[in-house]
């Protein structure tokens, strides 16, 4: 039971993170052509993460890589230990190679890209998921009209049944 709920907590986290790295790539694609450094594009997209858990680990991650003084290879190796998704290792990886290459630009927008494929796969998978929630919701609703109006007529007609034989 545990290893299906960390299996379900992992898929769940992955579907959550090619969302948020997606909207990083395109705020850091943004930021860096309106000729933003680095750093400073990496601290505006900061601001766009709703989920909790990558928003702290991606300020840490900022905050590191200024105190590697803007070595983005010690802050990565820092960063990817803390989350299991390979769209998460990609952008890692991308950044790592923008770094090397200095082609930020051209490469997040190929990586941008390849995400929205993941990306139309998460939808179709968070639209999945919402209408599995209706039908369910729809067929305890329709169990509980069946209890509410046909319990008082069986029970009727078992009683009168028993009445007529007894």
């Amino acid at each position: 039971m545990p290893d299906i709920l960390i299996y379900m907590f992992e898929k769940d986290e992955s579907s959550k993170l090619i969302n948020e790295i997606s909207n990083i790539v395109q705020n850091i694609i943004l930021s860096l052509s309106s000729n933003m450094s680095l750093y400073d594009s990496l601290s505006s997209s900061l601001y766009i993460i709703k989920y909790d858990r990558l928003k702290k680990e991606y300020s840490d991650f900022i905050n590191k890589y200024e105190m590697y003084n803007y070595n983005i290879l010690k802050a990565v190796n820092d960063f990817e230990k803390k989350f299991n998704a390979y769209e998460f290792d990609m952008f890692l990886s991308i950044l790592v190679e923008c770094d090397k290459e200095g082609k930020y630009i051209e490469l997040l927008e190929n990586f941008e890209k390849s995400l929205e494929v993941r990306y139309f796969k998460y939808l179709n998978q968070q639209s999945i998921k919402n209408t599995f929630v209706i039908v369910f919701a729809i067929i305890i609703a329709l169990a509980n009209s069946f209890l509410i109006i046909g319990y008082p007529i069986v029970f009727e007609l078992i009683t009168n049944v028993y009445d007529i034989f007894s």
